[in-house]
Order: structure tokens, then C-alpha cells, then sequence
């Protein structure tokens, strides 16, 4: 069934009063708009709102933290987010076509890094003791990473493993006492804001995506349910290429050329 919008915004499924619509309209259509009555006449003949797709998000500030950061890239559609997973794992392809993604990523790890010094400095302030010191030494080589990572040299698949492996290390030495607790707390929320964006990049769990184009999408490394819907032509293709990590969920190998998607040149 095809949708019909109204002026309020809802979108209804197709009807036989919907298809006299489009048979008296001049031009063959995906969606109208109607007045409220006529909603009502439609509602009344059988139509029923249709969810509602998912919408492009808007611009950001540049005062934001990496929270909100996270929040506007995960409201994006799914084409968007799978056109990101391709383009941040292929940093030379990206230049290339001067995408959007290279502005994201750098921003995101600009966020990241901003944050890291604040509580670097914070912790040079301090009385020191092995502990602090260790802390410290962590807190200065995640700094370290983050300001590589933002210049996008290298693909994110590489850097983001790094990154959270040393905001692991970041939070084991979070044990001793001494460490402030706003200093403790902006430090497991920084690990946790990392865990956060390899989901966002990686995992499509229970994703629509039917109506997405695949072509040209690098596919390797996503993990995938069950519940996930894919294109009818390229289900058989992912089915073959994916390995059962957990009951019920995949990880798509990429060994297929096709699934592997563009180059990095």
C-alpha cells in the first residue's frame, strides 16, 4: 500500500477512496496532502495512519556535548547511518568524495578530546600518589589517541578500538578513592559514549531495511538479528556471508566483494 500525507503530517495507508485520488490527479503520486475533513473522510473509509519514516535531523551546535553528539548521528535514517559505517572505514575514499563524514568524525573526536583535557588539567592540579600518577599517565595517552583520531588519517575501525581500550584503562584506575567524583563520573561517561558510537556504526539489530539502496555500502562488519529486514535481492547473499556471534545475532564476514563494498583509494 502507498501512503497519503496529510496537512498534520500523518501519513495513511491506500484505500479505494485514495486511488480515486491519484486517478484524478494529473501526475502519478506517492504521497498527498489533504485537508483535515478529507482525513477524516479517508480514517472513516478504512485508512489507518502509517508509522511515521524516520527524519533527517537537523544541524547542531557547536556547544555540545558528546551525549547530544550521539543522540543527533543515531536520529539519522539508515541510509545515512550505513553510508557513515562505509566512509569512516575508508578515510581516503571519503576525502575523495569530500563527504559529510569527514566533518563528523572529526568533530566527534574534537568533542571527545576537549573533554579529556579538561580532566587532564584538572588531575595535574592534584596532590600526586602511584595511583593518581597512573591515572594520570592513562588520562594523557587516551588525550594523545583522541588527537590522532580526530585528523582522520586512518580508518575508524582502527582508531576506535584503540580509543576504547584506553578508556578501559582510563577506568580501571578509577578504583582509588581520591579521584573526584565529577572527575570519576565525566570519565565512565566518556567509556560509555564510545561503547555508544561503535553501536551506532556497527550494530543493525532489528533495522528496516528494505527500501535501502545497498549499493555501494561497505556491509562488512555490521551485526544484524533476526528481526532485521534486508532488500529481498540481497538477503541470500548476507545469509551466506554471516556468522552467528550470539543466538540470534550475525556478523556479516564481507567476504563476498560485493558485501565488502568500495575500495579505500
Amino acid at each position: 500500500m502507498r501512503p497519503i500525507m496529510t496537512n498534520s503530517g500523518d501519513t495513511l495507508h491506500d484505500s479505494g477512496f485514495s486511488r480515486f485520488l491519484r486517478l484524478i490527479s494529473p501526475l502519478p503520486i506517492v504521497r498527498v496532502r489533504v485537508s483535515p475533513w478529507l482525513y477524516r473522510l479517508l480514517i472513516a473509509a478504512g485508512a489507518r495512519p502509517a508509522p511515521p519514516p524516520r527524519k533527517r535531523p537537523g544541524r547542531i551546535s557547536k556547544a555540545i556535548s558528546l551525549d547530544d553528539f550521539l543522540d543527533w548521528l543515531d536520529s539519522h535514517p539508515y541510509s545515512d547511518l550505513l553510508e557513515f559505517h562505509t566512509h569512516a572505514a575508508l578515510p581516503r575514499l571519503a576525502k575523495r568524495l569530500q563527504c559529510g563524514c569527514i566533518g563528523t568524525i572529526t568533530f566527534l573526536f574534537d568533542i571527545a578530546l576537549r573533554q579529556v583535557e579538561a580532566v587532564e588539567v584538572e588531575l595535574i592540579g592534584m596532590s600526586g600518589s602511584p595511583e593518581h600518577d597512573d591515572l594520570l599517565q592513562a588520562v594523557s595517552l587516551l588525550r594523545n589517541k583522541l588527537d590522532d583520531a580526530k585528523n582522520f588519517t586512518s580508518s575508524i575501525e582502527d582508531e576506535l578500538p584503540a580509543v576504547r581500550d584506553l578508556t578501559e584503562r582510563v577506568a580501571a584506575h578509577l578504583d582509588d578513592q581520591s579521584t573526584p567524583g565529577d572527575l570519576r563520573d565525566s570519565l565512565l561517561k566518556l567509556q560509555s559514549n564510545f561503547d555508544r558510537l561503535e553501536r551506532i556504526l556497527n550494530d543493525f539489530s532489528g533495522a528496516d531495511l528494505n527500501d535501502v539502496d545497498l549499493s555501494g555500502i561497505r556491509l562488512q562488519g555490521i551485526r544484524w538479528t533476526r528481526a532485521t529486514t534486508w532488500p529481498r535481492k540481497w538477503r541470500g547473499r548476507i545469509a551466506r556471508n554471516s556468522v552467528r556471534i550470539a543466538p540470534g545475532v550475525f556478523l556479516i564476514q564481507g567476504e563476498d566483494p560485493v558485501l565488502r563494498g568500495p575500495e579505500d583509494a
